[in-house]
């Protein structure tokens, strides 16, 4: 036996073992977490909403900037982006829900009416956005012409992305007339309502 063991022995006292914690211990933890937790998740949701609405803006811009592109490239023909839902059915014509299902990029070579046709181009095509967000805007297609002068009002619109927060946390995608894209994230209220 060892001397430790001996002193117990005589004393009458049973050796003290501290393993794990106390229920006050456990308590206390759990408590700050729950704390911790409760500040934590509200800022999470936000940067997945945010982010939601960041990439689904610069995906449309990314077409914005593909079409004026194209429009230089191809010199005599006007370069259309339209709401659509894909691209067998062409443009949609309608403003809000149309942008939600997608977005169809063609080069209007062959009957110049602002509308797909038969063996015209198409550049591009790009899927609907995610439930959680929603467009508004006035416009269900912009036209990029390969001349910037003089400005084409056609080219010039906002598209502003909103989610169940509401006009203070949206995104606008503004385009100007000589077909150049922007976000800005300066929205007035009652955009989104």
């Amino acid at each position: 036996m060892t001397q430790g063991s001996m002193d117990h022995q005589k004393s009458g006292r049973r050796p003290s073992f501290q393993n794990g914690y106390t229920l006050v211990e456990i308590i206390v933890a759990l408590t700050i977490l729950a704390i911790l937790s409760a500040l934590a998740i509200p800022s999470y949701r936000n940067s997945v909403l945010d982010n939601r609405q960041r990439s689904a803006a610069n995906e449309l811009l990314t077409l914005m900037h593909a079409a004026r592109n194209e429009a230089t490239k191809q010199g005599n023909f006007n370069v259309i982006i339209c709401a659509s839902s894909g691209v067998a059915s062409g443009c949609s014509g309608d403003d809000d829900d149309g942008w939600k299902a997608g977005a169809l990029v063609f080069v209007d070579n062959v009957t110049s009416n602002e509308a797909l046709d038969t063996n015209e181009t198409v550049v591009t095509f790009a899927q609907g956005l995610p439930d959680s967000l929603s467009i508004k805007t006035s416009k269900d297609k912009f036209l990029f012409s390969p001349f910037v002068t003089p400005p084409n009002p056609k080219t010039n619109g906002t598209i502003y992305f909103c989610d169940d927060r509401g006009a203070s946390h949206a995104i606008a995608l503004v385009v100007n007339t000589s077909g150049r894209a922007h976000i800005d994230r300066s929205v007035g209220d009652g955009v989104c309502s």
